[in-house]
């Protein structure tokens, strides 16, 4: 299974970028970004060609979600086509359709999803949310080789677990490949056999001064350590650490 790391473009700043580069074979590694987010990150941005795989999120949720954009009264041709454009510009080759349907109406969806083709020329891969039910996938699957799964990182695990192995079994059987969105659980990494899947869960070391660590079969948290290690010391270390994990679960 690939592991992306996801979430760079929310949690890093230029110089710290710079510090991973240093450090890091950009060439290994597999990125899943926000175009929301990334769109104003230029460092971020500028490195996308040397991933080993890069993948794109529209993060048109997170628009709509966004006071600026209610203010504006949620444009979402404008978010579209600047979207399309970052895809087509920087020759992107794997990016995610506007999954908005739950939201605008199947027109709408249907129109922008179009309208992302039209400028990009590529067809997007398409996501799998329990709102669109079986009809959905099973036609989906009809056409395409290649699809997400949406909406594990939002429902308990106990809960969603038959749902998410029927639709990773489903896709299988049609002879597609299927990507877990949000997929940071490790014991569901280990008991659903996605061939991809993505995480943010590399910035909690970050974010609430913990030390993520990799034994060799799962990433743990070190307890007990020194409060006065620095932002950069940490960010150093967990990249290191997620980047052996994701090479390990390459082997899975």
């Amino acid at each position: 299974m690939k592991l992306y790391l996801a979430g760079f473009s929310t949690s890093l700043m230029a110089h710290e970028w710079d510090a991973i580069v240093n450090i890091t074979d950009l060439s290994k590694l597999h990125v899943l970004e926000s175009f929301f987010y990334i769109h104003k990150n230029d460092r971020t941005r500028e490195l996308i060609p040397q991933f080993k795989d890069f993948m794109l999120d529209s993060g048109a949720f997170t628009f709509m979600q966004g006071k600026a954009a209610r203010a504006k009264g949620l444009n979402l041709d404008d978010f579209t086509r600047d979207y399309a454009i970052f895809v087509r510009d920087n020759n992107i080759k794997t990016f995610l359709e506007l999954d908005v349907d739950h939201v605008v109406g199947p027109e709408k969806y249907d129109y922008y999803n179009k309208m992302l083709q039209d400028i990009t020329g590529r067809e997007p891969l398409y996501v799998m949310h329990r709102h669109r039910g079986a009809d959905w996938l099973h036609k989906t699957l009809e056409s395409h080789k290649c699809i997400c799964i949406g909406g594990i990182a939002k429902i308990r695990r106990q809960i969603v677990l038959p749902y998410i192995k029927w639709v990773v079994h489903t896709a299988h059987k049609a002879g597609a490949k299927i990507h877990g969105l949000g997929v940071s659980d490790s014991k569901l990494i280990r008991d659903v056999p996605f061939d991809s899947g993505d995480s943010t869960a590399w910035t909690t070391g970050i974010r609430f001064g913990t030390f993520p660590y990799f034994d060799g079969h799962d990433i743990k948290i070190k307890k007990d350590i020194d409060v006065r290690i620095k932002r950069m010391e940490t960010l150093l270390y967990s990249v290191n650490e997620w980047i052996k994990y994701a090479h390990y679960c390459e082997q899975l």
